[in-house]
C-alpha cells in the first residue's frame, strides 16, 4: 500500500501553492426575462378572451388584469431602454414591434382558461420576486410592485 501525506511523492523541493483570483461575473439582469415572460402572460391572456368572448364575466375578469399587465409591459421596456440606451430611444426588439404575437390556444371553458392565467400569474410572480434580489433598488422597486399586482391577480382569479 502506498500513500501520500501532502508531500511530493519522491519527497523532493517543497510544495508550491498557487492562488488564483478571479472576480465574479457581474449578477444577470433578469428584465430580458420578465419582459418575455410578461409578453407570453398577455398572450395567453389575448387567447383567453378570444376563447371566452361568449362568457362575459370571464371577459370582465381578465380585461382589467390584461390591461395591468400591458402597463407592466411597458413599464419594463421603458425601464430597460433607460439604462441600454443612453438616449432613451426604443429599439423594435425592445419594444416587441418586430414580433408577431405567438400563436397561443386556450382552452373554451371560462373556468379552464382563467385557471390557466392564474397558473401564469403565479409564476410570474416568482419571477419578478426572485428578481428583487438580482437587480438595482430602482428596478428592485419595480419588479416588487409587479409581484405585489400579480398576487391581486391571483386573488381575483380565484
Amino acid at each position: 500500500m502506498f500513500a501520500l501525506a501532502g508531500c511530493d511523492a519522491f519527497g523532493g523541493g517543497t510544495p508550491t501553492t498557487r492562488t488564483v483570483i478571479q472576480e465574479a461575473p457581474p449578477p444577470v439582469d433578469p428584465i430580458v426575462t420578465l419582459i418575455a415572460t410578461t409578453r407570453l402572460h398577455l398572450a395567453r391572456i389575448d387567447a383567453a378572451l378570444a376563447a371566452i368572448a361568449a362568457d362575459a364575466a370571464g371577459v370582465a375578469k381578465l380585461t382589467p388584469i390584461r390591461a395591468d399587465r400591458a402597463a407592466h409591459l411597458a413599464a419594463l421596456v421603458t425601464e430597460q431602454a433607460r439604462t441600454s440606451n443612453p438616449d432613451g430611444s426604443v429599439s423594435a426588439s425592445a419594444s416587441g414591434a418586430a414580433a408577431g404575437p405567438p400563436q397561443i390556444e386556450m382552452p373554451a371553458d371560462a373556468t379552464a382558461a382563467i385557471a390557466a392565467i392564474r397558473v401564469d400569474a403565479e409564476n410570474a410572480q416568482v419571477q419578478f420576486t426572485d428578481g428583487v434580489a438580482a437587480t438595482a433598488k430602482y428596478r428592485s422597486a419595480i419588479f416588487a410592485s409587479i409581484s405585489a399586482c400579480l398576487a391581486s391577480h391571483r386573488s381575483v382569479l380565484i
